[in-house]
């Protein structure tokens, strides 16, 4: 796949802030994500039983919302090419619970947008898999996408990274 030369400075997106409500267990997200009226996808109803660490301290996350394209690919990238270009532009996979509260803290997302969150994937019952948040037009969704690295994805596919902060390390 061809890429074109990226020199890009990520603006903040979108600010999020982890470990600062009551959501220590699979079964707290999902009792959250259900009384804000989300819908849970089945996949990521599975993944919420592989959680294993929710971030001990409250921080700040510093979200980029970047398509395949803006990463510098013209046409379909691979998601190991979209994850290693966007290393190269210094940008960082999302920890697992970035998916779950940034569904539960964009409740105006617009109909229509769906954003992959950049992280590590989780195996499921058929696939590797990653979070979505969508807006399909009726309700918000948190669903999956394939975690595959050989998965082609679209130019105008949407990801979710991390900037890198000091409040991200810790």
């Amino acid at each position: 796949m061809k890429t074109e030369k990226v020199e890009k400075t990520f603006k903040v997106w979108k600010t999020i802030r982890l470990g600062d409500n009551q959501c220590k267990s699979p079964l707290a997200f999902r009792n959250a994500l259900v009384n804000v009226g989300c819908d849970i996808g089945d996949g990521a109803n599975n993944m919420l039983g592989e959680l294993v660490k929710i971030s001990p301290k409250e921080r700040n996350i510093n979200l980029v919302n970047v398509s395949v394209e803006e990463l510098g690919f013209k046409g379909v990238a691979l998601l190991d090419q979209i994850y290693d270009k966007a290393f190269e532009l210094g940008l960082l996979l999302c920890p697992f619970e970035v998916g779950l509260e940034l569904r539960l803290q964009y409740a105006d997302q617009p109909n229509r947008e769906c954003l992959n969150i950049a992280m590590n994937p989780v195996p499921g019952s058929q696939a590797l898999n990653i979070f979505v948040v969508e807006h399909d037009g009726n309700k918000c969704w948190l669903t999956t996408g394939c975690g595959e690295t050989d998965y082609y994805w679209n130019g105008d596919d949407r990801f979710i990274f991390c900037l890198p902060t000091v409040s991200n390390w810790v």
